[in-house]
């Protein structure tokens, strides 16, 4: 079948991005499948606010930590983001996109991509303000309202990235989701929004992990950019973490490891060097290190596929217990340790049983059951 994913794209420096976007899609299209990413532009497709709409972001000027945090991203931003990972290389071999590019969600109800499915997911393509107005145009192209409405629709571990929507933002988004043929979230929260507004969803893992192992490594079989040391990798994005390098250090001297420090989404410290990896060698320095130490879902995700000792640190702030949610439900999902939240415990003192983590993801995916429902002829 062809099938149409709408997620979030176009990354240059956010590893898990990338590989959630090449993940769904090489699972589909190695079972058969012609799958491919549709090229939305939904960073541009946000309507001018009006004046009104200002005051709701007004109480951001007296949130010190917002404010520190926006600071700092914005004095490093632009060194870091200067820097080419070749994201575009990786996605021009692995990944397969739509002819058409779509500046809009005009243009993607005026001549939408043929397929006969349609999956939004994974990632947070369902984040969206109360204040939800400047955004209704992006609401309705990851909520699929365009094409004919014969073509299925399913949201595969969809996030929300919040606890709750409001009564307004509710309101204008259940119309689309009861056009769905299946819903399945990445979040117990998810699963708790979908519920309030009586639509039946279920909980699943996120598209990286339909892949085993092996497939990641297909990725790597010519990449080594580092020969004979023995190191520990952290990878931090620039969301606020509390982070605690003596600790770091300490575990890292207890493993006799050398650091490496990969920065993404404009995160930038001045107290290790910092590296800044293809895709591919980022995965290679993933599969090689003793352990690893990370704030990002996907980091922690693809240690867990790799099967490597790993660390979590949860993010701080406002945000945090939405954000956190993800990382909590997949370690509660798969049946791992909470000992792998924060610095605790050296690493590589926790003890894993990989082969029942294993189990747990091959029966979460089987529950599922995508290909199945892919594969059926009638439209529910």
């Amino acid at each position: 079948m062809k099938i149409g994913i709408m997620t979030l794209w176009g990354a240059f420096d956010n590893y898990g991005q990338q590989f959630q976007v090449y993940a769904l899609q090489h699972f589909l299209r190695k079972n058969g499948h012609d799958a491919f990413i549709i090229r939305y532009e939904y960073k541009k497709d946000v309507r001018k606010k009006k004046w009104f709409e200002y005051f709701y972001t007004i109480k951001y000027i007296f949130d010190f930590g917002f404010i520190c945090n926006q600071v700092k991203q914005r004095v490093y931003k632009a060194p870091v983001n200067s820097i080419d990972r070749r994201f575009d290389e990786f996605a021009n071999i692995n990944i397969k996109f739509s002819e058409n590019v779509y500046k809009n969600i005009f243009e993607l109800q005026k001549k939408p991509p043929e397929a006969d499915v349609y999956i939004t997911g994974s990632d947070q393509v369902w984040n969206f303000s109360d204040q939800y107005k400047p955004y209704e145009n992006k609401i309705q192209a990851f909520y699929l309202n365009f094409g004919k409405d014969n073509i299925k629709r399913i949201a595969y571990a969809a996030s929300f990235g919040k606890e709750k929507y409001g009564k307004a933002l509710k309101k204008y988004v259940t119309p689309f989701l009861k056009k769905f043929d299946m819903i399945t979230c990445r979040e117990k929260q998810g699963v708790k929004i979908c519920n309030s507004m009586q639509i039946e969803s279920k909980l699943t893992l996120d598209p990286v992990f339909l892949n085993d192992k092996n497939e990641y490594l297909k990725l790597i079989d010519n990449v080594n950019p580092l020969e004979n040391e023995r190191f520990c990798l952290v990878y931090l994005l620039g969301n606020p973490t509390v982070v605690d390098y003596k600790k770091i250090e300490q575990y890292a001297r207890e493993n006799v490891c050398k650091i490496i420090f990969v920065p993404g989404k404009g995160f930038h410290q001045n107290i290790y060097e910092e590296i800044y990896p293809t895709p591919t060698e980022w995965l290679w320095y993933m599969n090689n290190a003793e352990f690893i130490i990370t704030n990002s879902f996907h980091g922690t995700a693809i240690s867990v596929i790799l099967k490597k000792q790993f660390s979590v640190l949860p993010l701080a702030g406002k945000n945090s217990v939405k954000q956190n949610d993800r990382i909590y439900t997949m370690l509660e999902l798969l049946n791992i340790s909470s000992e792998h939240i924060g610095l605790e415990k050296n690493p590589l003192s926790i003890k894993t049983n990989w082969t029942s983590v294993e189990n747990n993801i091959k029966t979460l995916n089987r529950d599922i059951g995508l290909l199945a429902y892919i594969n059926r002829e009638e439209k529910v």
